[in-house]
């Protein structure tokens, strides 16, 4: 806690070991046990490390041993303080419910007074010098009878603040406020409170609410084009339609596969729309996998985005546009189905791993949907500029916070590339100013491992991961390779209770330590409790239950399981579910997860019970007996190890892999599996684990590299697996899960086959093809029936220089105002001049490409702009009487566009200066038949975002007639650039700027004041243009403030917030009134300029 003020009259700091805690019923007779309020003071102007102020604060602590009776004015008037006593700043520190005695022991604190710790004192904590230097934190508990359990509760709480605290024990002290802002005590959650169900509405009101508000603006951008959200519902409601027809009636489950498209998440709205129960499926998913799941919901509709599974017939199939593929049109917005969702609706099904050998279905429900998308979308203030990227598997239920939080907001969802690798999806990030990403731990270590360096300047707003615990090391690993990381976010909630039911925000230090999953949600508690049913107090371990309102409908296909782990409560929806997670309170309330209760992990996200594949192992012909027990390998990650008593011999660990690979996701299959003659007992006749685990370390040596000769593919894989597992000697038979293989691997692995041989492979491969020589022959079958890939964009010529020329006498104009600052720039760097822009348009529907020219052309001819270049020499617009600028037309219609390459490919378009011709030149990307990208490539010395408006809405006025067969009507151009430069200098002669110009002649005589503003890293030697983005963001109150501000004074916001800046400027340097900035201005105040462009 930080106190401003004085405190007693004198402003110091304070560093104060409070006494409380009596309130616990366990602590009232433990008379004597508690040390007693010590304050000290000390002078932290000078940021002293955190161990520093330890050491201060114990030395004065033991002179004030004596003063334990005296008045607290006459303790501080005790104190040893320093000779200045003014400091600005008191820091009050409350280390609250802590029944223990502070007694340093040890050298040198102890001999600094040479006092000894007192034999009855139930806790000691002491800092003790090491030999290597480092300082060692101890904390000893002496339980005496009756408070056993609660001190060692209380000393685990303390521990765990210790180990926080060591963290931060050489950062400055001023950062010891976020490593102790946990140890302050709020009541733990009651269980009996009420709990309030907001149950009010469905994300369909949601979305129809944006439809009717906003519909022309973007749902969804992808490689197949964008979709507005009148063309999205208009889809949607087409497949409901479709969907019906079928036979769909409310409750149906209807299954969903396909890759992540603009389609899979129209199929989606479309079965919820219609009161259906959508189940999304992953397309990589197994055959067996895939028909165990039909079978759990009893499903017999199935929508197929892009290409159909094989062994189920589509009812309906979509495109990965979200366009149907059969002859159906998209149903108009006032055709929408009246029929629409209620709150108690099942919305949806996803799967979680069953003990017993089986699936287990959890049915979703609407209002729980609901209820979550508004809380995270008013916690964290995701608005309708908001895009939120869809990278996650459809067949995991985050899923849904990727498709439908964008769309209750009004934001955009951003589906990346059909071809984007793990290596590129950082950089993807960035380029695609995404803001909102969601994610598992594991999944974004992977994408940080394939990221070369930090990343360029990004958007992003919000990363919240889940899923599994977030450690520390990912957290800086993320903060350090996005240049723009955002703002972390820690979500925990399993499937069964809706997604998420707490939340956590990581502060800017932190350890390598679990993070905390943080306090519920509205509408939920989490409480942690004792096999007694009582509720722990912090710091002791318990199971973590899940108390929500805002649950699910549980187990469609085992309702004894669910009625085994949930117990209903008196509200409406209530539940308490076990969730079989240990964890326990922090002192400030927040949850730590730390492990399970049963065998059940998750691995990469995935939720395994160890259980449900040993059922699947044992179902095989070939199998007597197995089992599978969690191991923790030598890096801490944690996988399962698979242990079979083969029932006759041959039986390898690869066929028993293929076999799983048919009916579990990848991060179910065991990476190690042994085959043994039977299963060790211990002498009570359970399994004995610790012998397991001792065979399997035995089992996996190291592996030599294979001899003889090797071909030319395979001698390249060996080269890849030996990159991914460097501490190996990888060999063409090395077996992939022998040496620490797991699925996460298998996704780098695959990435880089693609890379280097351009060959697309299943996951799958690697379970049935997990050595290199296996891979190779895999690899070599696909070279040899592949298609060569379409060229990228930069390897696609422009037209022939010829086929662009000007001609015909020139004429000679000076450079505006506006165009004067851009030729300074070309005089220091013809490249500092040479600021790119180039706008982009989507074309949806057949065009007409000579059309298109002949309206260009008859732009060349109206706008002086198109014919003109710069002559820097002279100060001089040079302009062309006669120019012919043909449009440059890329095709691309493997729906693959990256749009990375896109943005670079215009870059290289443009001129390369100022005095180049042409300066502005038009590119039109070819997506499909139907759909374009036009970009109007510019240098900025002639166009800005008016002129740009000006020049596609002609164009479009001009195609529009053209092709109706009519002369375009365009407003004729009252003015030319030589008026422009006269309006100019008849301002200058009138005096309208002479102020203006006396001020900055004044202002910019040489040398210039630098201002000695504060600074957060040293000035470079010199000035230059080299500095980083800084974004923030403007409270609605003060946004309205800042546009009334720029409303009565005719200014743009720009102006405003410019003129704040300044003025925040000054008020940093003493004797400075007034900082100038400045930025270039035209002249579109002049009516007869308002059409000129240029």
């Amino acid at each position: 806690v930080i106190v401003t003020g004085d405190q007693w009259g004198t402003p110091r700091p304070l560093i104060h070991l409070a006494t409380a805690a009596r309130h616990h019923p366990a602590f009232e007779s433990l008379i004597g046990r508690f040390a007693q309020a010590r304050p000290f003071a000390g002078d932290l102007r000078d940021e002293p490390p955190v161990g520093e102020v330890i050491d201060r604060s114990a030395r004065d602590l033991l002179t004030l041993l004596d003063l334990d009776r005296a008045p607290l004015h006459q303790a501080l008037a005790s104190l040893p303080s320093p000779a200045d006593r003014q400091l600005p700043l008191s820091l009050l520190l409350q280390l609250k419910s802590f029944p223990m005695s502070v007694l340093p022991e040890g050298a040198p604190w102890v001999a600094a007074s040479g006092r000894e710790p007192d034999g009855d004192t139930p806790l000691i904590i002491s800092a003790e010098p090491c030999a290597d230097g480092s300082m060692r934190i101890v904390c000893r508990l002496t339980p005496s009878p009756g408070c056993d359990r609660d001190l060692t509760s209380l000393s685990n709480r303390i521990i765990a603040a210790l180990r926080r605290l060591t963290h931060f024990i050489d950062c400055p002290a001023s950062e010891m406020i976020e490593a102790l802002a946990c140890l302050d005590s709020p009541a733990r959650p009651d269980p009996e409170a009420p709990l309030t169900r907001q149950w009010n509405a469905t994300i369909i009101d949601r979305i129809l609410a944006r439809v009717r508000l906003d519909p022309d603006a973007i749902a969804v951008e992808s490689a197949t084009g964008p979709l507005t959200y009148q063309e999205l519902f208009s889809l949607a409601c087409s497949v409901t339609a479709d969907l019906r027809q079928a036979g769909m009636q409310q409750g149906d489950p209807v299954i969903i596969t396909g890759p992540a498209s603009a389609g899979t998440a129209v199929a989606m709205l479309a079965v919820m729309l219609g009161r259906g129960v959508m189940v999304p499926l992953p397309d990589s998913l197994p055959q067996a996998a895939f028909a165990e799941r039909v079978s759990a919901v009893g499903a017999s509709l199935y929508v197929a985005v892009a290409e159909p599974r094989p062994w189920f017939e589509p009812t309906v199939r979509l495109g990965a546009d979200g366009r149907s593929l059969g002859v159906r049109h998209p149903v108009p917005v006032s055709d929408q189905p009246r029929d629409l969702p209620t709150p108690d609706d099942q919305a949806y099904v996803f799967f979680t791993s069953g003990s017993a050998g089986c699936v287990r279905s959890v049915v979703g429900l609407h209002g729980s949907l609901s209820q979550f998308l508004d809380w995270q979308s008013h916690q964290f203030r995701i608005e309708r500029h908001d895009r939120v990227a869809m990278l996650t598997s459809i067949g995991f239920d985050p899923v849904l916070r990727n498709v439908f939080l964008p769309w209750v907001v009004g934001g955009c969802l951003v589906i990346p590339p059909p071809d984007l690798g793990h290596d590129g999806v950082i950089e993807w990030i960035a380029a695609s100013a995404i803001t909102v990403v969601h994610l598992t731990p594991a999944l974004g270590d992977l994408w940080l491992s394939e990221t070369a360096g930090q990343t360029s300047e990004g958007a992003l707003r919000w990363a919240f991961f889940s899923g599994e615990p977030l450690t520390g090391a990912t957290i800086r690993r993320w903060r350090g390779t996005l240049l723009h990381p955002g703002t972390i976010v820690n979500l925990y909630g399993p499937t069964e209770t809706c997604m998420v039911r707490s939340a956590y925000c990581p502060p800017s230090m932190v350890d390598d330590t679990i993070q905390p999953v943080g306090w519920a949600i509205p509408g939920s508690q989490l409480l942690v409790m004792r096999d007694d049913g009582d509720l722990c107090v912090p710091g002791e371990a318990g199971e973590i239950v899940i108390r929500t309102v805002h649950g699910t409908a549980g187990y469609g296909n085992d309702p004894d399981m669910w009625a085994e782990r949930v117990t209903h409560g008196p509200a409406p929806g209530e539940i308490r579910y076990r969730t079989a997670d240990r964890g326990w309170y922090r002192s400030d309330g927040a949850v730590v997860v730390d492990g399970r209760l049963d065998d059940e992990v998750k691995i990469h996200g995935v939720r395994v019970d160890p259980a449900d594949v040993a059922a699947r192992l044992r179902r095989m012909p070939a199998v007597k007996t197995a089992v599978v027990i969690p191991s923790r390998r030598a890096d801490g990650t944690i996988g399962l190890l698979g242990a079979v008593v083969a029932a006759s011999s041959g039986l390898t660990a690869t066929d028993l892999r293929s076999t799983l690979a048919e009916q579990l996701p990848s991060a179910a299959i065991p990476r190690q599996f042994i085959v043994i003659d039977k299963l060790p007992l211990t002498a009570n006749g359970k399994l004995d684990r610790a012998a397991l685990l001792n065979h399997a370390t035995a089992f996996a040596t190291a592996v030599e590299p294979a001899t003889g000769h090797i071909g030319e593919v395979e001698a390249k894989v060996i080269r890849i697996w030996q990159a991914v597992f460097p501490e190996h000697a990888v060999g063409g038979d090395t077996n992939f899960f022998d040496i620490g293989g797991h699925s996460l691997m298998a996704l780098r692995l695959i990435h880089q086959i693609k890379t280097e041989f351009a060959v697309a492979l299943p996951l799958r491969t690697v379970f049935s093809s997990d050595t290199p020589a296996a891979m190779a022959r895999v690899v070599s079958e696909s070279i040899a029936g592949r298609t060569q890939p379409p060229p990228p964009l930069h390897e696609i010529r422009p037209p022939e220089t010829s086929a662009c020329f000007v001609s015909g006498a020139e004429q000679r104009v000076p450079a505006s105002r506006a165009q004067l600052p851009f030729l300074e720039l070309h005089d220091i760097n013809p490249l500092l001049a040479s600021l790119v822009i180039g706008p982009m348009r989507v074309l949806l529907g057949p065009l007409d490409l000579e059309v298109l020219q002949s309206a260009l052309d008859l732009m060349v001819r109206r706008h002086p702009v198109f014919r003109a270049w710069f002559d820097a020499e002279t100060r001089e617009q040079v302009i062309a009487a006669q120019a012919h600028l043909p449009i440059h037309v890329v095709h691309r219609d493997d729906h693959a566009l990256d749009m990375t390459e896109l943005h670079q490919f215009v870059i290289d378009t443009a001129a390369r200066t100022i005095e180049d011709w042409p300066l502005i030149r038009p590119v039109l990307v070819r997506l499909a038949p139907e759909q374009h990208l036009l970009a109007i490539v510019a240098q900025h010395a002639v166009i800005d975002g008016r002129s740009n408006d000006i020049l596609i809405d002609e164009l479009r006025t001009a195609y529009e007639a053209l092709i109706a067969g009519q002369a375009p009507a365009l407003a004729p151009i009252r003015s030319g650039a030589q008026e422009v430069v006269d309006h100019e200098q008849q301002l200058l002669a009138a005096g309208v700027l002479r102020t203006d110009l006396a001020y900055w002649r004044e202002v910019l005589v040489p040398p210039i004041q630098v201002l000695d503003l504060p600074t957060d890293r040293p000035r470079r030697a010199a000035a230059d243009t080299a500095g980083q983005h800084v974004r923030l963001r403007i409270r609605p109150t003060t946004r309205a403030c800042i546009e009334a501000a720029a409303a009565e004074h005719g200014a743009s916001t720009f102006r405003v917030i410019t003129a704040l800046w300044a003025a925040y400027l000054a008020g940093l340097v003493p004797d400075v009134t007034e900082v100038p900035l400045t930025t270039p201005s035209t002249v579109r105040e002049v009516p007869d300029a308002a059409s000129m462009t240029g």
